[in-house]
């Protein structure tokens, strides 16, 4: 008996067919060139940033070792190697800060030696994350020849292209080659492997997602779209794209430039990535895996839709006002209790972190009032903590979103000012919505028995 073949809303995908122009620049927060943006942030927040890098002055980025990455094989401890895997990269991370702020060059050389530490590593995936197939045993050692673009090869890339992004001039004051040794590596371990290869994640029919998808998407964008390219690398990128979908692919002019089709690619499938991903979500919005993990799926669909919305212009606008998108965004509201506690279905904490930027600015865009405030307030009692984890830590995008938005997030609440800035945004975010404070443990009962498919992988 044949079965029924499965209907899948592509709204995404579709607005991205609906796209014809050429892609705008991605600037989310100043480069550090820009000085006047960073003389204007606050003084006491620049004194955190500087002295969190020189905590880091002369940092030994430390070497990885083959029989590190065996460990996990051998006897299943991940948190050695995850150790070492992630301190290098909240180390860089705290000195290109550091540098963006201060603008000396006294964090350079020890930026540099983090950057060249990452791109000599073999791999980028974790030892967990070490297969080429969903659920399968992980191989002992990564092959070299086949990159496995996990969460974190794929926040590697986002790091070393916001890195590139924030640092350029710098960069290229010392010598062309670190652009060019970024380029490289992005190239050969996120970019040709997302355009030639299929990962689970990416989806495929009715096959179940979880937040992989979209925080590997994110990602795959911030890499493609922050990471200022070289025209050579550019028709370098194109080559295997025309080879898999000819000369004129995604019914782009046949004269449409390497660089042109290479975005036109990456753009298409991470449309259809986010289609996947939210076929498993109800209109309700419920995060199946729950409250810790909407960071990692609700937020980063989120930074997947900033960067597509803004890269095409606002093409895909509208699907901020989509009740199930606006939805997922508040979702995070609809299962707080109260102060840091949560409901803990699935197989979460209680305590599932603060909110902060990110959930700010999904409530922003989403025009959902309630969802800022929220996301305001909650900060504000975390102290305005600029790195909330190991694993946010790593994320230099998230950490400058943070910096370009902590004033406005610490005096929301006692600013009218700000308070009326916001509700002004979000207005215009969505026109005719109307903003109400919802209580959050009644709505949070609703969620107990969404219909989600999905199967968590962390």
């Amino acid at each position: 008996m044949n079965s029924q073949p499965i209907s899948i809303e592509k709204r995404f995908l579709e607005t991205a067919n609906a796209f014809h122009g050429n892609s705008h620049p991605f600037h989310p927060f100043p480069k550090a060139v820009d000085r006047k943006a960073y003389e204007g942030l606050p003084a006491a927040l620049k004194e955190l940033l500087i002295q969190a890098g020189e905590a880091k002055l002369g940092y030994e980025f430390p070497v990885i070792h083959a029989t590190d990455y065996m460990r996990f094989k051998k006897d299943g401890d991940r948190a050695a190697f995850e150790a070492l895997y992630f301190a290098k990269r909240n180390a860089l991370n705290d000195l290109i800060q550091a540098e963006c702020v201060e603008h000396q060059g006294r964090f350079l050389d020890d930026i540099l030696n983090g950057i060249y530490s990452i791109c000599e590593e073999t791999a980028w995936q974790l030892p967990a994350h070490n297969s080429y197939i969903r659920d399968t045993p992980q191989l002992i050692l990564p092959d070299v020849t086949r990159p496995v673009m996990d969460l974190f090869a794929c926040e590697t890339g986002a790091l070393l292209a916001c890195a590139a992004y924030l640092l350029e001039e710098e960069f290229n004051a010392v010598s062309p080659y670190i652009l060019t040794c970024i380029e490289d590596n992005l190239k050969r371990r996120i970019l040709l492997p997302y355009l030639t290869a299929h990962f689970w994640w990416m989806g495929h029919d009715d096959e179940p997602m979880c937040n992989w998808t979209v925080w590997c998407t994110q990602n795959v964008l911030l890499t493609t779209f922050l990471m200022p390219w070289s025209v050579e690398m550019s028709s370098r990128l194109s080559s295997p794209v025309r080879t898999f979908c000819g000369n004129a692919p995604l019914f782009l002019p046949e004269n449409t430039s390497d660089t042109v089709v290479t975005l036109q690619a990456i753009l298409h499938k991470a449309a259809e990535s986010c289609d996947y991903f939210l076929k498993d979500y109800g209109n309700d919005g419920c995060c199946e895996e729950g409250a810790q993990y909407y960071r990692h799926a609700g937020l980063c669909l989120y930074g997947a839709m900033t960067v597509l919305n803004t890269v095409t212009d606002g093409h895909f606008d509208t699907l901020f006002r989509w009740d199930k998108v606006k939805n997922i965004a508040s979702y995070i509201l609809n299962v707080h209790v109260n102060d840091k506690y949560y409901f803990n279905f699935a197989d979460c904490s209680p305590i599932a972190g603060r909110a902060g930027v990110r959930e700010y600015l999904f409530g922003k865009a989403t025009g959902q009032e309630d969802l800022c405030l929220f996301a305001a307030k909650d900060f504000q009692a975390g102290q305005g903590q600029l790195v909330t984890d190991e694993v946010n830590g790593g994320n230099l995008f998230y950490r400058m979103q943070t910096v370009f938005h902590y004033e406005e997030l610490m005096l929301m609440l006692g600013d009218p000012d700000v308070v009326a800035r916001v509700r002004n945004g979000v207005e215009r975010a969505a026109p005719g919505c109307l903003l109400s404070q919802r209580g959050a443990v009644p709505r949070a009962f609703r969620y107990s028995g969404s219909g989600s498919q999905s199967r968590r992988q962390c």
